[in-house]
């Protein structure tokens, strides 16, 4: 129970005045019947002084009868007299008719004392007849002639002690009525001040700084008084200057060209903000999260903020390991923001985080700008050295954008190709279009869903953007053929000689191919790259025996198998420390052939790394509750999407498509995709087509290009027959 202050004065002076009033009455009622008796004891001794004095004469003379005089004494003082011989024997007493003879007092106290000191006084008696006694002795000439003795009953002492304490309680009360009042007086006095005092301090903290106590009085309440004056007087030119400054400080934050806010540990947002976070938040009510501020803000990133909030909140990890895992880059809508949080205080529960917010729309803008004029620069290089496979590449380029965004493509299908654009521009340099298909890759994984339109949109604009860059820098061009000088004079020879038609028509079909050696080159060229980028050290052979294939037919075959090209450097080849541990050279090697098998033209890939881990593959497809109990089994597995051995999803790998990829591009072929591993050979794959999808006939390649130039889609052209037919360069 709260107690006000003139409460606990007025309880204080009751108790300090009863404890005062007690202590003295104790004291006081001590004295009083110590006095009363001495008092008492002095009358008794004046009494036998004068019982001696009268009786002395007789005594002396040895007449004894003074029973008479002594009772009459005694009746008079109303007091018990006694006198007694010598030697103790009861001579007188005032209380009897007649005294017997023999009746001796020699033993009472104050007749001992008496006898031995001229003077003894004792109390005794049984409780209910106790009585104070007084005997001195009676001389005359010098001789000892009697011992004169009186009483009283203690009662008479207890009566008048009485009466003394009735007196005294009266006082007391009067005393304590009297402390009471002084009491209340003072505690009016005190409490008033007081509480003006602290209505006074109440309103300065709630931020009336203009309030005054108004107090003029000359003692401590008046000094407490001056000194809430002063207090408010320093606080209002604190407050004054405290205010300019904030008005300085609001200049300088409104003149940066970054939003400035505080963000509580529940994630909401402060009223205090610099003007950019109005002007590009259209004024946020205190208290919204701050990942609302963002329109359009992902699923991811929104999971991100409220997950490092309630870790904050937690206070389990260290801040700054907290607030590292926030998201530093957000993207609502056309607009790009970086964000950077500085934590401000200690107390867990008292945390705020200043959230720095940066406008990077532009430089994102330029950035990308940069990167696409760095991607048309390769482009045009590759060009310059190899102008098929450049063709090859945005044909095959174009077809998977295509179905990447196509509406009733399956999400398998879509992540597929994403990742096989993704491997491709890779091996062209294209890191532009790298990045965007990592990050689409990324939230489709995620969410195992299709691409939302804006996702589709994106990333069609983003390719043809770089695609009509590179229409306008090397021309419609790109789109023709490349004839070595000895081709043509070869094929102008045959015409001017006159040559049978057919035999002209397959020299101009093969125009049409590409080197199997050339497209080999780009892929080392991709795995040279890749192992110094995973430093690693390998060495690459490759032999197409001089084989050509049509690039339109085969390059979405090309761009899937950048995808066994990128498992055998990132997956197959251990670094050179592990190599020479297990007693292989430091620098791993990788193999490409092409070559007819009787009637199947083959394509191979070995590398002479660690093999496939079976057993992870087995673990992978049992949790996924796919069969894994053989080897075709696992084999099966392999191909199948979202499959991967890797723990963790790099730029490079750890999709599980790649090689679903691989196979649906061989079996566009008509071909199939053979797989041989272990530890000790390392890994072979083998992509087994039927030898007349490596042949060209004039009739074919006339039909693809009529197709091709009428933009009408055709049904893919069958094998050609015996008859013109021709290999180029590849042994019988």
């Amino acid at each position: 129970m709260r107690l006000s202050l003139g409460a606990r004065i007025l309880i204080a002076f009751a108790v300090v005045a009863l404890v005062g009033v007690a202590t003295i009455g104790v004291l006081i009622d001590r004295d009083v019947r110590g006095a009363e008796l001495e008092q008492t004891a002095a009358r008794l001794g004046f009494q036998v002084a004068m019982t001696g004095q009268v009786t002395a004469s007789a005594l002396a003379r040895g007449d004894g009868n003074v029973q008479e005089p002594i009772r009459d004494l005694g009746a008079a003082a109303k007091t018990h007299l006694s006198i007694l011989a010598p030697n103790g024997d009861v001579v007188a007493d005032s209380d009897r008719d007649t005294v017997a003879p023999g009746a001796s007092e020699a033993d009472a106290p104050e007749v001992v004392d008496a006898l031995r000191l001229g003077r003894g006084r004792a109390i005794r008696g049984a409780p209910d007849g106790e009585r104070l006694w007084v005997a001195e002795e009676v001389r005359r000439d010098g001789r000892l002639v009697a011992i004169a003795r009186a009483s009283v009953p203690t009662t008479v002492v207890a009566t008048r002690v009485s009466a003394v304490r009735e007196r005294l309680a009266l006082g007391s009360c009067v005393a304590l009525l009297v402390a009471m009042a002084s009491a209340l007086l003072l505690a009016i006095g005190i409490v008033r001040p007081v509480r003006d005092l602290a209505v006074a301090a109440r309103r300065l903290g709630a931020g009336e700084l203009d309030v005054r106590s108004g107090f003029a009085r000359g003692d401590e309440l008046g000094d407490l008084g001056r000194v809430l004056d002063d207090m408010a007087e320093n606080l209002q030119q604190l407050a004054s200057r405290f205010d300019e400054r904030n008005r300085d400080l609001r200049v300088v934050l409104d003149s940066v060209d970054q939003g400035l806010i505080t963000v509580d540990v529940d994630g909401g947002i402060s009223a205090e903000r610099s003007a950019l976070v109005d002007a590009w938040f259209d004024h946020p009510l205190p208290g919204r999260a701050l990942w609302d501020l963002f329109p359009g803000i992902s699923p991811s990133a929104r999971h991100s903020f409220a997950n490092g909030w309630s870790q904050l909140l937690e206070d389990v990890l260290p801040v700054d390991i907290v607030l590292d895992q926030l998201p530093s880059r957000i993207e609502a809508g056309a607009m790009t923001y970086e964000l950077h949080y500085l934590p401000i205080g200690e107390d867990p529960a008292t945390r705020h985080v200043l959230v720095v917010i940066t406008d990077a729309t532009p430089r994102v803008a330029s950035e990308r700008t940069e990167a696409v004029q760095r991607d048309l620069l390769r482009i045009i290089e590759r060009a310059l050295r190899d102008k098929e496979g450049v063709v090859d590449f945005l044909r095959d380029a174009d077809s998977l954008v295509a179905r990447s965004i196509r509406a009733e493509s399956s999400a398998h299908d879509v992540q597929r190709h994403i990742h096989t654009l993704k491997g491709n521009c890779g091996l062209q340099g294209i890191q532009s279009i790298v990045a965007l298909c990592h990050d689409l890759e990324t939230k489709l994984a995620l969410g195992e869903r299709l691409p939302t339109a804006e996702e589709r949109e994106l990333l069609n604009e983003r390719w043809s953007e770089l695609r009509r860059s590179v229409d306008v820098l090397l021309g419609r061009s790109v789109d023709g053929l490349t004839v070595t000088h000895a081709e043509y004079v070869e094929t102008l020879q045959a015409a001017v000689v006159g040559a049978p038609t057919a035999e002209i028509a397959s020299q101009l079909a093969s125009w049409a191919t590409t080197p199997v050696a050339t497209s080999f080159e780009r892929l080392a060229e991709h795995a040279r790259a890749l192992a110094t980028k995973l430093g690693k050290e390998i060495e690459i052979s490759a032999d197409a025996a001089g084989a050509h294939l049509h690039g339109g037919r085969w390059g979405h075959f090309w761009g899937a198998l950048v995808h066994a090209v990128r498992n055998s450097v990132d997956h197959g080849l251990e670094l050179p420390e592990a190599r020479v541990a297990l007693g292989k050279p430091s620098a791993g090697s990788l193999t490409m052939l092409a070559h007819l098998d009787g009637a199947h033209f083959v394509i191979e890939l070995q590398d002479d790394g660690r093999g496939i881990d079976w057993a992870r593959v087995a673990m992978r497809l049992r949790e996924r509750g796919l069969p894994a109990e053989t080897t075709d089994d696992l084999v099966e597995g392999l191909f199948t999407d979202g499959l991967t051995t890797c723990a963790t999803v790099s730029d490079l790998s750890g999709r599980g498509v790649g090689m679903s990829a691989l196979r649906d591009a061989v079996r566009d072929l008509g071909g199939v995709v053979e797989l041989r591993a272990s530890p000790e050979s390392g890994t072979t794959i083998r992509c087994v087509f039927p030898a007349a999808c490596a042949s060209v006939t004039p009739a074919w390649v006339l039909e693809r290009e009529l197709a091709r130039q009428s933009a009408t889609p055709q049904p893919p052209a069958q094998a050609a027959g015996k008859s013109g037919a021709r290999w180029r360069a590849i042994a019988a």
